[in-house]
Parts: structure tokens; sequence; C-alpha cells
């Protein structure tokens, strides 16, 4: 893969995907993203704890599992996932935020060559 990435961007998102250029997920854009993904998390360890304290201790764990079928529906490798069940799960669908209209990749109308992101998954490229 390392060998790739000499060609430059150009050849790396026609066969890697558009998100080839961008920074990994640990990565930091931004200084403020730490706090952000912070919150998130103290966000959700606290519904989580409201959500055992009402209905009981399967009501958390149940809502786990439920984010784990989410995370595993299966896409063609160069079609972008919604994520709309998970952030249904989570109640990010009622939110606005950055993401959602600052032109990110997954609203993105362009689209990689899809014989070679497949055949890059498959191992053939």
């Amino acid at each position: 893969m390392s060998e790739r990435r000499e060609y430059g961007a150009a050849a790396d998102r026609l066969t890697l995907g558009l998100d080839a250029g961008r920074p990994q997920l640990g990565a930091q854009v931004h200084p403020a993203q730490a706090s952000v993904a912070r919150s998130q998390r103290l966000e959700a360890e606290l519904r989580g704890d409201w959500l055992r304290r009402v209905q009981g201790v399967h009501a958390p764990l149940r809502q786990q599992a439920e984010l784990r079928a989410a995370g595993r529906v299966g896409r063609l490798p160069f079609m972008r996932s919604s994520n709309l069940m998970a952030d249904t799960l989570t109640g990010r669908d009622e939110t606005l935020d950055f993401s959602d209209y600052l032109g990110a990749v997954e609203g993105s109308e362009v689209m990689g060559l899809p014989h070679a992101v497949v055949e890059k998954q498959l191992g053939l490229l």
C-alpha cells in the first residue's frame, strides 16, 4: 500500500477511494476536535447511565448490540453508507454539526472507479 502513495493523491483516490487523501481517524484536524470527541463520549456514557437507571441493565446492552449490528450493514466498497440506523440509535439524527453541511465526502456526488475500488478490496490490484 505504501507503494501506491508514491504516485500521488490522484492515483490513491482512484484505487483506495475518496478518503485516501484525508487525515486518518486518529489524527486531529482542529484543536477543538478532541474536546468535541470527549463531550460526545461523556454524553453517551450519561445516556447509557440514565437508560440503565430508568429501564434496567438490559437496555444499554441491547442498544450496544443494535449499534454493533448497525455497523455491520454491508455496502459495496465504493458506496458510502449514510449510517442512518446508527445515527437514529444514538440520537445524532436530531442534531446538526459541521459534517452535515461542510461538504463531507459522504455527501459528495463524485465516486471513485467502482471496479478499481472492489479490486483493491479483494487484493487483485
